[in-house]
């Protein structure tokens, strides 16, 4: 099979399925998700989630799909597009992760940032140098 065409049978596979998930249609059918108690579900916004991956999927299948229809296209460039791809889905991911952006509601969310700051001053605070200085000189504990 042509290298052209098979980029651009991703690029279609990745877009399809990115629409699929945007629109609500894939979640349903996951085990983890059937498995997940309604109390938990309830606290998750999963239309926007599902709007947010299905989007980051979808670029990425546009992405490919450039590539494949457009022979012009230099390897560098959608090298340099993959990366830069990367690099958003990363910066998403901790974004949702650390602003809670999917929980539905208030008051776990604030829960869930006090939480967090509340581990992050505990580490701070525990935290010991391995090396003392005793008496001039550096020792490892």
């Amino acid at each position: 099979m042509n290298t052209k065409l098979t980029i651009l049978v991703f690029g279609i596979l990745f877009i399809a399925f990115g629409v699929a998930i945007a629109l609500g249609k894939v979640h349903t059918h996951l085990k983890e998700w059937k498995a997940t108690p309604q109390s938990e579900r309830d606290k998750i916004a999963i239309k926007p989630l599902c709007r947010n991956v299905g989007g980051m999927i979808s670029l990425c299948g546009v992405i490919f799909a450039v590539k494949g229809l457009f022979y012009g296209i230099p390897d560098r460039l959608f090298l340099l597009l993959m990366l830069l791809w990367i690099a958003a889905a990363f910066i998403d991911f901790w974004q949702m992760g650390k602003k809670g952006w999917y929980i539905r509601d208030d008051k776990a969310r604030a829960a869930m940032l006090q939480q967090r700051s509340d581990i992050a001053a505990i580490g701070r605070s525990t935290t010991k140098a391995p090396f003392a200085k005793k008496k001039g000189k550096l020792k490892c504990k």
